[in-house]
């Protein structure tokens, strides 16, 4: 098999990969834990935090990027999935302006068991494509504010709950995101929620 890394803007591959495949084609009927280890070296000057594994999807030919854990002590990032494939140590990067925003799934439908509902990264609507140090702010449509995300590594996940932990309701949202360290820097959108 051979895997070729597409111009995913927020992913750049290390050279550390693991493919766990079986011979029936068959996919696990529970997640299962993807542990991967790596060396101060085989990162580069990233930071440590800014590590994420990556599974293949032979389907789409992409790489999909997987919620993971990393634990610095040990140097080892961690990820649960319902689905063997090629798995690979990879380096989000935060971009240097708002201008690549992508908001996902959008409509979100929560428990829907369908491409709407939540992303590879966990549950709720992601936000890719941020700088380093960007600010999520979610309102009604009215302008009242739902939420307020501050995010690092140029990825957000909004779990689709109010500042109280209550689930956000159905309906519209607008969204304004911006960059504490250049104030030029901006992006707004709508997003829906669909329970």
């Amino acid at each position: 098999m051979q895997c070729r890394w597409a111009p995913q803007r927020p992913l750049n591959p290390t050279a550390i990969a693991i493919e766990i495949l079986n011979s029936g084609g068959f996919q696990p009927l529970h997640d299962i834990t993807i542990t991967l280890s790596y060396s101060p070296g085989d990162i580069g000057t990233s930071p440590e935090s800014m590590l994420s594994i990556a599974r293949y999807d032979d389907t789409n030919h992409r790489w999909i990027l997987l919620a993971s854990t990393v634990d610095e002590a040990a140097n080892t990032v961690a990820c649960t999935t319902g689905h063997l494939s090629t798995f690979a140590l990879v380096r989000r990067t935060a971009g240097t302006d708002l201008r690549s925003v992508t908001v996902y799934p959008n409509p979100y439908k929560p428990g829907s068991g369908t491409a709407h509902d939540s992303s590879a990264l966990g549950k709720g609507i992601v936000f890719s494509g941020l700088t380093a140090r960007a600010r999520v702010k979610i309102f009604t449509i009215t302008g009242e504010l739902v939420r307020d995300l501050d995010t690092s590594g140029g990825l957000a996940i909004w779990d689709a709950a109010n500042t109280s932990g209550n689930p956000a309701a159905s309906g519209v949202y607008v969204f304004r995101i911006t960059d504490p360290d250049d104030s030029s820097h901006t992006a707004t959108g709508k997003l829906a929620i669909e329970r």
